[in-house]
C-alpha cells in the first residue's frame, strides 16, 4: 500500500481505528505504559504518524505529524496540536524537538522517517 493509499483508508476508517482501543482496553492501556516508561520525564516530543492522539493526549506529547485528515480532527479534540504531513518528509525544522515517538507498523517507509527524526531530536541531551 502506498503511503497516499494508506492515508485514504486512515481516513475512511478513522472512526474505527480509534473504537478498537476502547474495545481493546487492556491491550491499549500495557501499550501506553510501555511506552510511558520509555520516555523521557521532561522535554518537548512529537510523535509522527499521531494517529487519532490516542498515544499522545495520555503521554502528554502535545505535538503530532500526521497525513490522515480524519485522524487529525479525532488527535486535535484531543489537544494534540497536528502538523499535517508524513515522517518520511518532515516538514518541521531540525532541532525542534527533544524527544520523538513513532510506531514503524503504520510506516511505509521507515528508515528515510528515522533519519529525519534524528535530526529532529538532536538536542535530546536536555531531557533527562
Amino acid at each position: 500500500m502506498t503511503p497516499v493509499n494508506a492515508t485514504k483508508v486512515y481516513n475512511q476508517f478513522a472512526k474505527e481505528y480509534d473504537q478498537w482501543f476502547d474495545k481493546h482496553a487492556n491491550l491499549y492501556q500495557s501499550e501506553l505504559l510501555a511506552m510511558k516508561q520509555a520516555l523521557p520525564s521532561k522535554g518537548t516530543g512529537i510523535e509522527m504518524g499521531a494517529g487519532s492522539g490516542r498515544f499522545s493526549a495520555p503521554l502528554q506529547i502535545k505535538f503530532g505529524v500526521e497525513p490522515s485528515n480524519s485522524m487529525s480532527a479525532i488527535a486535535k479534540q484531543r489537544g494534540v496540536k497536528i502538523i499535517s504531513g508524513v515522517a518520511e518528509k518532515l516538514p518541521i525544522e531540525n532541532q525542534s524537538f527533544d524527544f520523538a515517538t513513532m510506531v514503524t507498523a503504520h510506516i511505509e517507509q521507515p528508515q528515510p522517517g528515522f533519519g529525519k527524526g534524528s535530526f529532529v531530536v538532536i538536542r535530546s541531551e536536555k531531557t533527562n
